[in-house]
C-alpha cells in the first residue's frame, strides 16, 4: 500500500479500536459518557497524528492501527508504575499549565498490522488526564519514538523552539458518526479538507476541534491534547515550556 493511501486510510479509526473503547480491558472501569468521549478523541487523534512513512508502508506493509490491552491508573501514586509499563523514563507532573489537576492515567498498547492482519508492530502509549476547576480538561501523551514509521501528515500551524526542541502546534477538526453512519457528499468534501477526520463508533454524530502541541525528546513523542480546543495557544506553549524547563 502506498503510503499515500496509506495517510487516507488512517483518516477512520480502525472499528476495533473503537470497540475497545467502549469495552476496554478488565482493569479499565467503566467510564461515564464524557469521560468515555474523551478518550474517543485521544484514540482518533492518536491514529491522525501517526501518519505512516513511505518505508513502513512499502516495506513492512504496515496497513493497520488498533489497540490492545489498555491499563487505567486512578491515583497519582501510581502514576511511577504507568510510566514504567509503556517503557518509559519520565517525570509526569501533578499540576499542568498552571491550573490543571491530575485525574487519572492509562496505558494503551497501540498494535500496527498488515492487509492480512498479522502483528507488525506494537508499542505502549501513557496518557495522562489532567482538568481545571472548569471542568476543561487536558490530555498529556508519551510513547517510545517509532524512527522511520511515523511521520506528520502536515505542517503545524504555529511552531516553537525551546532549549532546541521545537514544539508544533496543530489545530485539527472531528466528526464522530455512529458504526452504522453512511457518509454523505458533504461529509465525504469535508474529509477532504486538510485537518479533517472522521471516525466511527460513537452513540450520536458528534463534532470538536481538538488542539495539540507536539515534540519529540531523547527518544520519546510527546504530545499535550486540548480536546474542544478550549485553551488558548498560548496556554499550551505555556505548559510546554514548563515541563521542559523542569
Amino acid at each position: 500500500m502506498k503510503a499515500t493511501d496509506l495517510s487516507e486510510a488512517l483518516n477512520h479509526v480502525d472499528d476495533a479500536y473503537l470497540l475497545e473503547m467502549e469495552a476496554p480491558e478488565k482493569e479499565c472501569k467503566p467510564m461515564k459518557n464524557r469521560k468515555k468521549t474523551l478518550r474517543m478523541f485521544a484514540a482518533a487523534a492518536l491514529i491522525a497524528l501517526l501518519c505512516v512513512t513511505a518505508y513502513a508502508a512499502d516495506m513492512l506493509k504496515l496497513s493497520s492501527l488498533e489497540t490492545g490491552r489498555c491499563t487505567h491508573y486512578e491515583n497519582f501514586a501510581d502514576v511511577n508504575r504507568a510510566v514504567a509499563q509503556a517503557g518509559l523514563c519520565l517525570e509526569v507532573p501533578e499540576t499542568l499549565g498552571g491550573g490543571f489537576s491530575f485525574r487519572d492515567a492509562e496505558v494503551q498498547e497501540v498494535i500496527g498490522r498488515d492487509e492480512n492482519r498479522k502483528k507488525l508492530l506494537t508499542f505502549q502509549e501513557l496518557n495522562v488526564y489532567y482538568m481545571d476547576p472548569s471542568g476543561t480538561r487536558l490530555v498529556f501523551g508519551a510513547y517510545a519514538n517509532q524512527k522511520g514509521v511515523f511521520q506528520s501528515d502536515r505542517a503545524p500551524d504555529r511552531t516553537e523552539t525551546v532549549n532546541g526542541i521545537v514544539l508544533s502546534y496543530r489545530l485539527d477538526h472531528y466528526r464522530f458518526m455512529p458504526a452504522d453512519y453512511k457518509l454523505t457528499d458533504e461529509d465525504a468534501r469535508w474529509e477532504q479538507q486538510l485537518g479533517n477526520y472522521i471516525s466511527y463508533g460513537s452513540e450520536a454524530k458528534e463534532e470538536e476541534d481538538v488542539a495539540f502541541l507536539c515534540w519529540e525528546k531523547d527518544g520519546v513523542s510527546y504530545s499535550i491534547m486540548d480536546p474542544g480546543a478550549r485553551v488558548s495557544v498560548n496556554a499550551l506553549f505555556s505548559a510546554a515550556r514548563e515541563l521542559l524547563e523542569k
